[in-house]
């Protein structure tokens, strides 16, 4: 397909390769897959580290994390779709003992319209937790199951979340075929913060709210990553180099 993009008061002609959703959500998977054998942490300074979720595995967080557990911030970019067994790996490094973190609404199908509230009995966490500043990066690539994941994280008080507005759709899914193979989804829980703050449809708490902009996104400025510099910053009180960080510095893929 061919089209016209006028930029800055220049007409330019671009030709898009046209690809199906299901194959270019294929050709993303192969990358994250060939990029769980590299390295995935990187120091920004000597006392901050960042760790790129996007192709963490139980197979390899302690690779990943063991040389940066005793930094004094850690960044957790959570602007992916981690694998869903390397949540307890992060739970039991980034979160105290016997933590909670979220509540369930369910429907009681005995009673039509009766929607319990369900507290799950297991906790999160271990007593050897990491005791450091933790920033979260989210925004609109977490989703779902990185949603969960967040709220677990955010069960330690030094967690900072700093983005924007993630997908809003925590919880399961329930799959209804119809004749003539039609297929549906919806989701039959309701996901809660403890106090029962709305998840879905809302997405996680945020503590700064930073939306990126046409320039940093020409420039290949990574805003949230800048502001949680400024804010781990702040937190210990002396100075470190807050340089625009380009997103060729930071191993995370942008979608």
């Amino acid at each position: 397909m061919t089209y016209p993009l006028l930029r800055e008061r220049d007409t330019l002609t671009f030709i898009s390769k046209n690809e199906t959703t299901w194959d270019l959500h294929r050709a993303r998977l192969k990358v994250l897959k060939q990029k769980e054998k590299d390295i995935l942490y990187r120091w920004i300074t000597p006392e901050i580290a960042y760790l790129d979720l996007a192709s963490l595995t139980s197979q390899n967080f302690d690779k990943n994390y063991n040389p940066i557990k005793d930094a004094k911030a850690i960044i957790l970019d959570i602007r992916c779709y981690p694998s869903t067994h390397v949540i307890l790996n992060l739970t039991n490094a980034f979160v105290p003992p016997h933590s909670s973190f979220v509540k369930i609404s369910y429907a009681d199908t005995r009673y039509p319209g009766m929607v319990r509230i369900h507290n799950p009995s297991f906790s999160i966490g271990k007593k050897n937790y990491y005791k450091g500043k933790i920033v979260l990066l989210v925004n609109e690539w977490t989703e779902s199951y990185s949603e969960y994941l967040t709220m677990a994280l955010q069960a330690n008080p030094r967690t900072i979340t700093i983005g924007n507005s993630s997908s809003g759709a925590d919880g399961n899914i329930t799959i209804l075929e119809f004749p003539g193979k039609v297929q549906t989804c919806f989701s039959g829980i309701g996901i809660y913060y403890p106090d029962m703050t709305q998840t879905q449809r809302t997405g996680v708490k945020i503590d700064y709210i930073v939306e990126p902009t046409l320039e940093s996104i020409k420039n290949g400025i990574d805003l949230p990553l800048e502001k949680a510099l400024a804010v781990i910053k702040e937190e210990f009180e002396s100075p470190l180099p807050l340089s625009s960080i380009n997103e060729k510095n930071i191993p995370h893929i942008i979608p």
